[in-house]
């Protein structure tokens, strides 16, 4: 038998890869907040943006009124959508289990735009891809409910190449943290050092992982004081001319300073959150 070659009971065992990211909804990464998320199109749990009601706890999706979309023919959905850049052009399979059931469905993926969703009888699995974007979109959704809002809690998800669901092997919560981490890292600054200028404080914060090849978004969380040549200065919430490194992100924090030219300086309370999401 050829080196890397598995017959198809062994291979169904082991599982393929799974393509998303943060798929345990029972361990989530939340660098957000692990409370509830009433969200139009924005990130809720890390990699997945929200259009709806999600809870962290209860990894329950709900829909809800003021926060859905007419999309894929449907009158009404709220729904969950991760993002995956470049992926080639195949057949790949969604699945869901939601306690002993697991739900799946055969996606043809390519270049076209598509927006499409599947009834799985609890919700709906979909799929995007939009002119111009080099993106596919794939998640799940719920619909109005006859008596209440309809709602769905997923255990878990998967994504992989192929016409077949393999088992789903969660991944360890360290190694979804290094992946979320391309995307986004929050409270992340404190004791940086740098430059102090007139104005602004010009520094190095170091991430755990390289990030998104992208202009980061650098939002001021905690602004504190700016230590420098024996006296302090405010730190403002202003983030500007981020670049991002190997190793970590450089920004200019805005301060209240004047007269001071290439001082170094530690700022021993900033935090930030680094956005590097599609």
């Amino acid at each position: 038998m050829p080196i890397g070659a598995l017959d198809k009971i062994s291979y169904n065992q082991v599982g393929n890869p799974n393509l998303l990211d943060n798929t345990n909804f029972k361990n989530p990464v939340a660098q957000r907040g692990s409370g509830s998320f009433q969200l139009d199109w924005k990130y809720c749990i890390d990699r997945w943006v929200l259009l709806g009601d999600y809870n962290v706890g209860t990894h329950k999706l709900t829909f809800d009124a003021g926060y859905q979309t007419s999309r894929f023919g449907l009158d009404a959905i709220s729904y969950m959508r991760q993002g995956l850049e470049k992926l080639d052009a195949g057949t790949y399979t969604l699945s869901a289990g939601i306690g002993n059931n697991v739900y799946s469905q055969t996606i043809s993926v390519g270049s076209t735009v598509a927006s499409q969703a599947w009834n799985m009888g609890l919700f709906y699995f979909i799929y995007e891809k939009f002119s111009g974007q080099n993106t596919q979109w794939f998640g799940f959704g719920v619909v109005p409910g006859t008596s209440s809002p309809g709602n769905v809690a997923l255990d878990w998800i998967k994504l992989e190449l192929g016409d077949t669901a393999t088992p789903y092997v969660p991944k360890s919560y360290s190694d979804e943290l290094d992946e979320c981490s391309r995307y986004f890292i929050s409270a992340v600054g404190y004791g940086t050092v740098g430059i102090v200028n007139n104005p602004g404080f010009r520094c190095f914060i170091p991430t755990p992982v390289m990030m998104r090849g992208v202009t980061p978004t650098v939002t001021v969380k905690t602004t504190d004081n700016v230590v420098f040549g024996g006296t302090f200065k405010a730190l403002t919430t202003s983030a500007t001319g981020a670049q991002r490194f190997k190793n970590g992100i450089l920004v200019n924090i805005g301060t209240g300073t004047t007269g001071v030219t290439n001082t170094p300086g530690i700022a021993f309370g900033l935090i930030v959150d680094i956005s590097c999401d599609i």
